[in-house]
């Protein structure tokens, strides 16, 4: 189905679902009960799964990806099931990954409006639409950190890859264009987001995280 024909109140929905499930600080929530701290206070002051590991340790961090990775992916699937039509599920998927780098929930908890970067939330996303990514992204994510050192860096390539191959598959028609839309919107937001931690790295101040961190004695600093 062409997107110009989806009604525009089930568009709407989709992008207040997907935007729900995204919002969702588990970050927030999940340190407070771990460790009885505030992950805003902490390192970076996002709501991602590292900077949950800094603040509230491994099952702060298990608990955060496992949600994160999850969200984008309930949203759409939720929305599969209401609309079947991928343009909507598209939107639901972008939607998702505003809500997590931009929760307004979280706003209406501490007054700040923040969240992560998106990548996990985009991640759970792109392998609901196509599983044999995960096979990609798994591995890539510890090798890019130890090789790097920078989570912004390594949160970048993945990004970059995984839209790569979504116009791929779509411009050689194994798979929607509108698999490519999401992509393409939850990259940019996602680079966007990203963009003080490009400044740190142009000035050389964005700090490390990993084995490569401890190799060169400087402080872990999360890219999500």
């Amino acid at each position: 189905m062409d997107l110009s024909s989806l009604p525009l109140l089930p568009l709407l929905l989709s992008a207040l679902i997907g935007y729900t499930f995204g919002a969702f600080p588990t970050a927030y929530f999940v340190v407070r009960l771990v460790a009885g701290k505030n992950v805003l206070d902490t390192g970076s002051g996002r709501t991602s799964s590292t900077n949950a590991l800094r603040a509230g340790g491994r099952l702060a961090f298990f608990l955060t990806l496992l949600s994160d990775v999850s969200k984008g992916a309930i949203a759409m699937l939720l929305v599969r099931s209401l609309t079947h039509d991928g343009w909507a599920e598209a939107i639901a998927g972008m939607a998702a990954v505003l809500g997590h780098n931009a929760s307004l929930i979280l706003w209406l908890i501490s007054k700040r409006l923040g969240g992560g970067a998106g990548g996990a939330t985009f991640a759970g996303g792109a392998i609901l639409l196509w599983p044999p990514l995960a096979l990609i992204i798994i591995p890539a994510v510890p090798i890019l950190l130890y090789l790097t050192g920078y989570a912004s860096v390594t949160n970048t390539t993945l990004v970059l890859i995984t839209l790569l191959i979504f116009v791929v598959r779509s411009f050689l028609g194994f798979a929607p264009w509108w698999q490519a839309l999401y992509a393409l919107g939850g990259s940019l937001m996602i680079l966007y987001t990203l963009r003080p931690n490009y400044q740190r790295l142009r000035a050389g101040t964005e700090r490390m995280v990993g084995p490569r961190a401890k190799r060169l004695g400087k402080k872990a600093e999360t890219g999500e």
